[in-house]
């Protein structure tokens, strides 16, 4: 394998449709593998070192306004509804939501002590009235270790009643990670800093968090025209 046999498998990825994102995935694996081989002793050379990587767009950033977020949970299946809630008001994951057990919630149900994260780094999420208020509910309903659940078995699929409620509300181009968007865009605009927001999400770097940076700026723009309102000069 040398770098000309990788730049043609990056055009055969590329030509095959595959994303810039995913193809650079498969590079960064590929780059791996030989550094390890290198290691071991298998090889003296890493062929991928020196290729580059392909130009990525902007990472999406798909938020819901409140009444757009409003309709999805009146459209939601009663099973998702406190999901969704959950979703859109801690920024948890997906898995991280469905994992969730009643072990992990504080007592006095102000936060959550998340253990089993895609970072693999423990976080602590601490919730706002109406998320706590979720979990308050849940738990006179609670039936074994798992706060989401169904019959007392933990939910592993939600995709159905999701497509459905997304179709009643009447919603297009959104997935269920975007209410971590649209918790995170609603926390910027609503003043949080960007640090206490990576902190929120679990980011490793604020990098990953100034996606948001242009919705604090607004918020910024927004705050110092209503000076017009107060100051006459």
């Amino acid at each position: 394998i040398t770098p000309y046999r990788v730049e043609e498998f990056k055009a055969l990825r590329l030509a095959g449709g595959y994303a810039p994102a995913s193809i650079n995935r498969d590079l960064a694996l590929l780059k791996n593998m030989f550094t390890v081989a290198i290691l071991w002793g298998f090889v003296e050379e890493n062929p991928v070192r020196n290729v580059r990587l392909l130009r990525e767009p902007p990472p999406r950033t798909r938020y819901l306004a409140p009444d757009e977020l409003e309709r999805l949970i009146f459209a939601a299946p009663r099973h998702l509804v406190p999901i969704i809630k959950i979703a859109a008001l801690t920024g948890m994951r997906m898995g991280e939501i469905l994992g969730l057990m009643w072990e992990d919630v504080a007592p006095d149900g102000g936060s959550v002590r998340l253990t089993r994260t895609k970072t693999g780094e423990a976080r602590t999420v601490f919730l706002c009235g109406a998320a706590r208020a979720v979990l308050v509910e849940l738990r006179t309903k609670a039936r074994g270790s798992f706060v989401f659940h169904h019959g007392g078995r933990r939910f592993t699929y939600i995709n159905n009643g999701w497509r459905k409620a997304l179709r009643l509300a009447g919603i297009d181009d959104f997935r269920f990670h975007d209410l971590r968007h649209t918790f995170a865009s609603h926390m910027v605009m609503s003043g949080a800093d960007l640090p206490t927001v990576q902190a929120m999400l679990g980011h490793k770097t604020i990098t990953m968090t100034m996606r948001y940076s242009h919705l604090s700026a607004r918020h910024i723009r927004e705050a110092v025209a209503k000076l017009d309102e107060v100051v006459r000069i």
